[in-house]
């Protein structure tokens, strides 16, 4: 059945030197959009400088869209810019809906990519290590006490690699390091191990690190290193510390106006989540992290089911890790109580 194709929606950010980022929100899947952002620098008629950031979905309307969203900045915009003259592509972190469509862009986009060094294995070897993330997952889930039928839908979630077939990028990123001269990648693990900002002039772009709405899906940190609550405020420490930021471009939703408020609206979030599962550990103990989550979330249906487990799953190991829970392991789950010897969390 062919798909109806609707354009790209595109919104123009300018900053304070000119530049300009466009975010051209896409469908990356039928119930997840994404923003594939563009950079241009220099004149409109002609740039002296355009990247791409990320590249979509595998899904073929996802790329159209996204080729689409590249005639309409030419027709309404007025930039001159061309999948096969852009600068540079880089990757934001190695998540289907940001990077699966890397395959389609090679034919038309000869770019050299840039992604963070945690991103290569992935990248060049997705097979091997989709396997190795669905042997952890199977581990992780047997932890977290998941009953087999819902553990065996999970396992279809982890079925796929992130890519479709392997493709190296040209160049491997650390925390710090500048991309062509101009914009400075921030490394801020949490969602993915592998996860950058980009610094563009008073712009920040955070990718799935800060997003305007609601927390990135976080899994705990036993899954992969670099996963999990504790490296996510790592992360958000890292963009806190960026000074004289107008605007943050997120790789989902529109661009948030406060970057410090939205921070500190995060953390308050977490926070709370924190208490309420303490509490109930408190209330309830000796429970699997599927049964505590089931009394939390006992109306939750669909896909925010597999959001609320993997958040629940983060904080309690982020809470185990402040010596505020502990851990009786057990071949059908580990179960948990708080810890007596420290003082309670205070709502």
């Amino acid at each position: 059945m062919t798909e109806t194709l609707s354009p790209a929606r595109i919104t123009q950010y300018h900053t304070e030197k000119g530049n300009r980022v466009y975010a051209m929100e896409v469908d990356a899947f039928r119930a997840l959009s994404v923003n594939v952002l563009v950079l241009v620098c220099g004149s409109p008629e002609h740039p002296d400088y355009t990247a791409l950031v990320d590249f979509g979905s595998e899904r073929p309307a996802c790329h159209q869209q996204i080729v689409g969203g590249f005639d309409t900045l030419r027709e309404r915009y007025g930039e001159q810019v061309y999948p096969d003259r852009l600068n540079r592509v880089i990757l934001t972190h190695a998540h289907p809906d940001h990077v699966s469509g890397m395959g389609l862009w090679r034919d038309i986009c000869p770019a050299p990519i840039s992604a963070h060094q945690g991103a290569q294995a992935v990248l060049e070897h997705p097979k091997r290590e989709q396997e190795r993330s669905q042997h952890q997952m199977t581990e992780m889930l047997t932890w977290m006490g998941v009953p087999q039928a819902v553990a065996r839908q999970e396992a279809r979630q982890q079925a796929r690699p992130m890519l479709p077939a392997a493709l190296a990028a040209d160049e491997y990123l650390d925390h710090g390091e500048l991309i062509d001269g101009r914009w400075r990648a921030i490394h801020v693990p949490g969602h993915a191990s592998d996860q950058i900002c980009i610094r563009v002039d008073d712009l920040l772009l955070t990718a799935d690190h800060l997003l305007p709405g609601s927390l990135p899906p976080l899994w705990p940190e036993r899954l992969k290193p670099g996963l999990g609550i504790r490296p996510y405020l790592i992360g958000l420490a890292r963009i806190s510390a960026e000074r004289d930021v107008a605007l943050a471009v997120p790789g989902h939703g529109l661009a948030v106006g406060d970057m410090s408020a939205r921070i500190s609206e995060v953390r308050q979030k977490l926070t709370e989540k924190a208490q309420r599962i303490y509490h109930q550990a408190e209330q309830t103990p000796d429970l699997t992290i599927f049964e505590l989550y089931r009394l939390l979330f006992p109306d939750v249906i669909g896909p925010r089911q597999r959001l609320l487990l993997s958040q629940t799953a983060a904080v309690m190991e982020y809470l185990q890790a402040q010596n505020f829970l502990l851990e009786s392991p057990g071949a059908q789950g580990s179960r948990w109580k708080i810890n007596p010897d420290v003082p309670p969390i205070v709502r």
